[in-house]
C-alpha cells in the first residue's frame, strides 16, 4: 500500500532487523537493517532523526558481530547527525556519546572510552536529571571503566549512586537494577568494611 520507498516501511524492516538481532541472526539483521537506512537516506535525507537511528542501530549490529572499527564509522555517523538534528545536550547525543564509549571500551581505549561515558552522563545530568534510569546507566558504566582500571573506591561510588537512582525509579527487582547490584557486589566490602561472616 506504501511502497518500497516509504518511511513506515522503513520502520517496519528496521524493526525486524532488531528483532533477528535479538533472535541471535546478525547475517538476517543486517540486511534488513541496511535496507531501512538505504529507504531513510533517499526518502528522509543524510540528515534526519530516523537515518541517525538507522546508523545506531547498524552500529550496535556490527558491534555484536565482532566487527568493531565498522560499527565505530555508523556510531560517529549518527553522532555528526545527532549533534547537528538536535544539539550537543540532548539525550539522543547522550545515547550515542554513551554507544561509543562502550565500543571504544570494547576495543581497549579505556581514556577514550572515558571521554565518551562522562560526557553522556554530563549531558543525562543535566537534561534528565539526577534520578533518571539513564543517567543510572551512564554512572554504572563509568563505575565499571573505573573497575577495570583498578580504581575500585571511585567504582563503587558510581555503582551504589546507580544503584539509589534504579531502586527509586524502577523498583529494586528490575533486570538494570539486578546488575549494578551485581557489579556493586563484586568488589566486595569497602576498605575498613568487615567481611561478611561465612
Amino acid at each position: 500500500m506504501l511502497g518500497e520507498r516509504h518511511p513506515d516501511t522503513a520502520l517496519s524492516l528496521n524493526n525486524l532487523g532488531a528483532l533477528l538481532q535479538d533472535m541471535g541472526d546478525l547475517a538476517e539483521a543486517r540486511e534488513y537493517l541496511e535496507q531501512a537506512l538505504a529507504i531513510r537516506r533517499v526518502v528522509l535525507g543524510e540528515r534526519h532523526p530516523a537515518t541517525a537511528t538507522s546508523l545506531n542501530n547498524l552500529g550496535a549490529l556490527l558491534q555484536d558481530m565482532g566487527d568493531l572499527a565498522g560499527a565505530r564509522r555508523y556510531y560517529e555517523q549518527a553522532l555528526d547527525i545527532w549533534r547537528v538534528v538536535v544539539g550537543e545536550r540532548h539525550p539522543a547525543t547522550a545515547t550515542n556519546l554513551n554507544n561509543l564509549g562502550m565500543l571504544l571500551k570494547a576495543q581497549g581505549d579505556l581514556a577514550g572510552a572515558r571521554r565518551y561515558y562522562e560526557q553522556a552522563l554530563d549531558i543525562r545530568h543535566a537534561v534528565l536529571g539526577a534520578r533518571h534510569p539513564a543517567t543510572a546507566t551512564s554512572l554504572n558504566n563509568l563505575g565499571g571503566l573505573l573497575q577495570d582500571v583498578g580504581d575500585l573506591e571511585a567504582a563503587r561510588r558510581y555503582y551504589a549512586q546507580a544503584l539509589v537512582i534504579l531502586i527509586a525509579t524502577l523498583g529494586p527487582e528490575h533486570r538494570n537494577t539486578h546488575i549494578v547490584r551485581d557489579n556493586l557486589a563484586a568488589l566486595g566490602p569497602a576498605s575498613g568494611e568487615a567481611e561478611p561472616d561465612e
